[in-house]
């Protein structure tokens, strides 16, 4: 409502309006009079935010033309608005600013997920453009976080929102698996917010390692954890929790329970012709090392044979033995004996020879007149024989062939196959050279009486000793040669 005062010396018609609004809110019927006060109703309310006119009017009852006008202002209902250029921001920022534009005094409030959000100043008077800053913790959340602040003036409310990107964080476990008397292992972490880092072993809520760790990328921490002396395997936890003991990452580290003990062959077969051969020993406690079999082998490590405590990195055994020369398998069983626990065996198989016999070479000496240095070489077979022979000079009786001290007879190796040579025995042709015209040196020598023989056997391996040769015959003028010289053997093929 509002007041107005007419006067008048006729009857008139009051009329108002608002502005903008050629509709009349207000009409009434004005009888002459020389002043009277006249209440306007009916004007509506002014929600809005800015003043309006409301025009009064005294208008003739005929004609309707405007005799007087009074302007009534009308004030708006007080405005408020909150604007911001910070709608999203860092998982690490802490701040926002905001503006707050407001006709009347005003008022703020926030609300956000985490705790610990404010804002200053959070009143002030009418006014444009009130600088605000929003204060929010980093967020330690996995998350995104957001913050709504409100102002009110009364009358009017208006709203902002904030949002806070997610933080990250990240564990992986390094040494994911440790032995029962490891007392540390290494992980990497990384969070954009300040961390806690704990490991917890079963059966126990308290950790039993805890350490905080900065806001940082991918980086190493070393936990200290206790030694297992439960006897089982176990699980250890490990948690990266928020300085809320909020639990952003996790990983597990298994422990073993018992000590490791193992013992494993290289190669569960061998080849017959190999004397060596390894396996790997783990004990994290005092074994003592054993082997059986044929041919007396032996075991040998850089730790010794006794009280041997490799820790978890291991340590080689070697495996000592002769060559198989039989034809069947031989097996060999390597022992870790320990105080309290089972034995932990290992057994590898030296395979069986294969025997070739009848083999037969023969490596014929030519025209070559036997003296002490003549060296006879030559390889039939994949064999090669090399040796030197004596003869004596005597005219008459016995004549001596003899194998010089060095000659060797031996086997060459393949890719595949190796062979030695065994109870070889020699058959040899010695001959008397008969010049069928002039004197030895120049005259073609054909072959007059021969002889043969067998020497006694040689044995594989070793330095061969010197053989002799006894042929007796009766001189006729010629010269004695030697004429071929025979090998019959025996080998040991291995696969």
């Amino acid at each position: 409502t509002a007041t107005v005062n007419v006067a008048c010396s006729f009857a008139t018609v009051l009329k108002a309006y608002v502005q903008g609004n050629d509709t009349p809110i207000y009409t009434a019927d004005i009888a002459a009079t020389t002043g009277r006060d006249e209440t306007i109703t009916g004007i509506p309310a002014n929600t809005s935010g800015t003043s309006r006119h409301i025009i009064v009017n005294l208008c003739d009852t005929t004609t309707g033309d405007v005799l007087a006008t009074k302007t009534l202002t009308q004030l708006g209902v007080p405005d408020i608005k909150l604007t911001t250029s910070n709608a999203n921001i860092a998982s690490t920022a802490t701040s926002a600013s905001i503006n707050v534009d407001s006709e009347a005094a005003w008022t703020l409030t926030v609300d956000g997920t985490l705790s610990g959000a404010s804002v200053s100043p959070a009143s002030g008077s009418a006014g444009a453009t009130n600088a605000v800053t929003l204060t929010v913790p980093v967020n330690n959340r996995l998350q995104p976080q957001t913050y709504t602040v409100t102002g009110s003036n009364g009358t009017h409310t208006s709203s902002v929102t904030v949002t806070q990107a997610a933080g990250t964080a990240t564990l992986s476990v390094v040494d994911n698996s440790i032995w029962m008397t490891a007392t540390s292992a290494n992980v990497n972490v990384s969070s954009s917010f300040p961390a806690v880092l704990k490991a917890y072993v079963p059966g126990d809520s308290n950790p039993v390692f805890t350490k905080n760790v900065a806001a940082a990328g991918v980086h190493g921490e070393t936990l200290t954890v206790p030694a297992n002396n439960t006897g089982a395997n176990r699980t250890i936890r490990v948690d990266l929790c928020n300085e809320d003991g909020v639990v952003v990452a996790t990983g597990n580290i298994s422990q073993a329970g018992t000590p490791a003990f193992s013992l494993t062959a290289s190669a569960a077969s061998v080849i017959g012709n190999a004397t060596t051969t390894t396996l790997t020993l783990v004990s994290e406690i005092p074994c003592d090392l054993s082997v059986e079999g044929d041919g007396s082998p032996t075991v040998s490590t850089p730790l010794g044979t006794s009280g041997v405590s490799t820790g978890a990195t291991g340590t080689t055994i070697t495996l000592t033995m002769p060559i198989n020369y039989t034809t069947s398998d031989v097996t060999y069983t390597v022992k870790a004996s320990r105080s309290g626990y089972a034995d932990e065996t290992a057994a590898v198989s030296h395979r069986k020879a294969t025997l070739r016999t009848g083999q037969t070479v023969e490596f014929p000496c030519g025209n070559n007149r036997v003296y002490s240095t003549t060296v006879l070489t030559d390889t039939r077979n994949g064999i090669t024989a090399r040796f030197s022979a004596i003869s004596s000079v005597s005219n008459t009786g016995t004549r001596h062939i003899r194998f010089a001290s060095g000659t060797q007879l031996f086997f060459t190796t393949d890719n595949t196959k190796v062979y030695e040579i065994t109870g070889a025995t020699f058959t040899y042709t010695a001959a008397i050279y008969k010049p069928t015209g002039g004197s030895v040196s120049n005259g073609t020598m054909t072959w007059g009486n021969q002889y043969t023989g067998t020497t006694n056997t040689w044995t594989k391996g070793g330095t061969d000793p010197v053989r002799s040769l006894d042929i007796t015959f009766t001189r006729t003028g010629t010269t004695f040669r030697l004429a071929t010289f025979t090998v019959t053997y025996t080998d040991y093929q291995w696969v």
